[in-house]
């Protein structure tokens, strides 16, 4: 169950990202929302890759209930991170709307 929240947040926080960023996405091409939206779905996958297997593999190995909140704690924020850093990197790329 923590596991579905956990992806949920980083569905919210995505899409916080894109609305963050509305008025440039207007103004792209549709070749351009493509390529945004194709990087997009890259970091969402990179992101919960990291989140589901790297939490839940690095939690198994631990038994104290603590140290497991810790690792899922640092999975998530290496994921939003990578994320984040990916759009970023994504929107930067792209042209500059005509």
């Amino acid at each position: 169950m923590s596991d579905l929240f956990l992806v949920l947040i980083l569905i919210v926080a995505l899409c916080y990202r894109g609305y963050r960023e509305r008025e440039f996405l207007r103004q792209l091409s549709l070749i351009q929302k493509v390529q945004m939206a194709s990087g997009l779905v890259f970091a969402t996958l990179l992101c919960f890759a990291i989140v589901y297997y790297g939490g839940n593999k690095g939690a198994q190995l631990v038994d104290n209930g603590f140290l497991r909140f810790l690792i899922r704690l640092t999975a998530l924020l290496v994921g939003f991170y990578l994320a984040s850093y990916l759009i970023s990197k994504v929107f930067k790329r792209l042209p500059k709307p005509e």
